[in-house]
């Protein structure tokens, strides 16, 4: 006759225990946690703790000291994913009255392709977001002839193969326009209520390891339109001012970075030009 156990109860990570971790998320992803993380590290990694057999969060630590692969692990279950289709909508809004318009118009002799960069993309939402918006405005302004590319990037495999397979619940993607939905959302034949996102769009995305905060761990690219939204408020000024760096070292001049709403003060670079808020433009 089986039984059924009460989950261990772990104790409360200790100040060191909370300090080690912390310094290896900043030194991993460049993210800052709070001081008092305590209850935040035991609602994320209890589990992993007692599927490990780890006395308590000491004993973790010192596996962490030793373990590469446990770091790794670490790092992705600290990062906060969250993400959404049409999220801070009016953005997309911009770019497509204001800001795909405008790209076409300095860009009709060059032959490259319109390059969209999801930055810290997690499940791929704010990419596929971003090119169903850019390829409709081009739908509709005769243009679909322009290619139109997409590169996402996170720290974390995880999101990243989620992203790459483009399936979502229903329910996630009641934000998207019906017309949109029509064009750029297949429905489950199982009747589940899934979606997936049509292979015309899939095709045209990149998903990759990338860490903001290095500029090694990037990939090469030259890109017309970045989101970096609801990002930087978890990095320290310091560090904040790195990602920048390396995120317009990426942007064509001309080109479009997108920060969430409550970030757009930590978004100030030389280079910047504000044309509203939480839009800015790099010099050209």
């Amino acid at each position: 006759m089986g039984s059924c156990l009460k989950p261990r109860a772990l104790p409360f990570p200790d100040p060191s225990a909370q300090q080690a971790i912390r310094a290896l998320i900043r030194r991993r992803a460049g993210i800052e946690l709070d001081e008092n993380c305590g209850a935040f590290l035991r609602a994320r990694l209890g589990a992993r703790l007692t599927g490990l057999n780890e006395a308590d969060f000491t004993a973790y630590v010192a596996r962490l000291g030793r373990d590469p692969g446990e770091q790794r692990w670490c790092v992705e279950a600290l990062t906060t994913h969250t993400t959404s289709f049409f999220r801070e909508r009016s953005q997309f809004d911009w770019l497509n009255d204001k800001g795909v318009p405008a790209l076409l118009e300095q860009r009709a002799s060059n032959r490259e392709p319109l390059t969209l960069w999801s930055a810290a993309c997690s499940t791929g939402q704010e990419g596929y977001t971003a090119l169903m918006t850019v390829v409709d405005a081009l739908r509709r302004q005769g243009r679909d002839s322009v290619a139109t590319r997409l590169v996402g990037t996170d720290i974390s495999r995880r999101v990243l193969s989620e992203a790459q397979r483009g399936i979502y619940q229903g329910a996630e993607a009641s934000s998207v326009p019906e017309d949109l939905a029509e064009r750029y959302l297949m429905r489950s034949r199982s009747g589940d209520g899934r979606v997936r996102i049509v292979p015309e769009l899939r095709k045209r995305a990149a998903w990759t390891i990338g860490n903001l905060a290095e500029d090694d761990k990037l990939p090469s690219i030259a890109a017309d339109i970045v989101f970096v939204r609801n990002v930087l408020i978890y990095f320290s000024a310091e560090t904040r001012a790195r990602v920048l760096a390396n995120v317009i070292k990426r942007l064509r001049p001309n080109g479009y970075l997108l920060v969430g709403h409550a970030e757009a003060g930590g978004a100030r670079h030389p280079d910047l030009i504000m044309l509203c808020p939480s839009i800015f433009m790099k010099a050209g």
